[in-house]
């Protein structure tokens, strides 16, 4: 991947997919909302969850232009620093996937997994 400059304006866009059933999540940040974007994320994702061992059966988006192709316009002024971003984005991530939640009975996501994969031999 090329370098990627610092800018100063006002707009990063943030990504987010959460399994459902173990609510383990991923989050990254990109200078620019585009179906390219999109599909980088997307090949994230399912790389992220193989490594945890999770099939991805079905992706629900918000139908926003950048995962249906309409309307799109990219404006590569909208930048700002997104090492920082990112930073921030993967500390968040690191915290919410080891924070207790009440659906998984107070488990994190990660130790959930590890306890359900445990009892089912994987």
């Amino acid at each position: 991947m090329s370098q990627i400059k610092n800018y100063q304006t006002s707009k990063l866009y943030q990504f987010t997919a959460i399994d459902t059933f173990s609510r383990l999540r991923i989050l990254e940040g990109y200078l620019e909302q585009s179906t390219y974007t999109a599909w980088l994320f997307l090949v994230q994702v399912l790389s992220f969850y193989k490594t945890h061992v999770i099939e991805v059966k079905m992706v629900q988006t918000d139908n926003g232009p950048i995962f249906t192709n309409r309307f799109l316009t990219t404006n590569q002024d909208k930048l700002t620093d997104i090492g920082s971003f990112k930073q921030r984005l993967k500390a968040h991530q690191k915290r919410s996937n080891s924070r207790g939640m009440r659906p998984l009975f107070y488990l994190s996501p990660l130790e959930f997994l590890q306890i359900y994969f445990w009892l089912h031999g994987r």
